[in-house]
């Protein structure tokens, strides 16, 4: 244990001098205050979208706290294999990163994030499938990682849309969002355990990812209807000829 502490340690200062030295100074806009970052909550589909990332990790992490129990009483893993398994959603989860990012560089962050719940949605409601056995459970928790965290960088970059100037403010508030998930998730899931519901997590899960789905889509049809009627009430009204002017 005092070896692996170490490792982590030097691990942690190797990187953090590879951090000050590769990374270069970019210009900031200063410190925003309180209430800047509480005024972030005004910009139009920003409320919905905090609504979207809340659902999105209640519907993760609605399982992933209780991962390890489900690992002990669903799938029976032994000691030596639960970190396996625990690595397996890890790198999945580091592929899904690299993955969203390249994929909010060349598709619409909407559209993309609207993919991205439904599949993961349809992987939630057959991961308690997965996780009766040790091989299911390894793949399917890799792949749960790998489209959970695929949709953060569509997060980030649909927000940062929305938000314009105060895109960084907008960023801010939206890890509010992912820690009130968090901490609502945690909630609900000692709910389920206390009832003896533990292996409805997943699927309960599925449901939450769901709802950030139609959260997502009632948001982007309102905001297409707002502009609809905006422009029309801006395309100016062309009067008709009239009859002596044909003459």
């Amino acid at each position: 244990m005092a070896v692996g502490l170490r490792f982590v340690t030097a691990l942690a200062v190797v990187s953090g001098v590879g951090l000050l030295v590769s990374v270069p100074e970019l210009p900031g806009s200063g410190s925003a205050g309180i209430r800047q970052r509480l005024g972030a909550v005004r910009i139009r589909r920003a409320p919905s979208a905090m609504l979207v990332t809340m659902l999105w990790v209640l519907g993760t992490f609605v399982v992933y706290t209780y991962l390890g129990t489900l690992l002990d009483s669903v799938t029976h893993a032994t000691s030596a294999a639960e970190p396996w398994l625990l690595l397996a959603f890890g790198v999945g989860s580091f592929a899904g990163v690299l993955l969203g990012g390249r994929l909010s560089d060349r598709v619409n962050p909407t559209a993309g994030l609207a993919g991205s719940l439904a599949l993961l949605t349809v992987v939630l409601a057959v991961l308690g499938l997965a996780l009766r056995s040790v091989p299911g459970a390894a793949v399917g928790l890799a792949f749960w990682g790998l489209v959970h965290w695929a949709s953060f960088p569509l997060i980030q970059h649909r927000l940062l849309g929305i938000g314009g100037s105060h895109g960084d403010v907008l960023l801010a508030l939206n890890n509010s969002a992912v820690y009130l998930g968090q901490t609502l998730a945690a909630a609900l899931g000692g709910v389920f355990a206390s009832a003896g519901l533990l292996t409805a997590l997943p699927v309960s899960g599925a449901g939450f990812e769901l709802l950030a789905l139609l959260a997502l889509a009632l948001s982007t049809r309102a905001h297409r209807s707002t502009a609809r009627e905006a422009h029309a009430s801006e395309t100016p009204v062309v009067a008709p000829a009239s009859a002596s002017g044909n003459a």
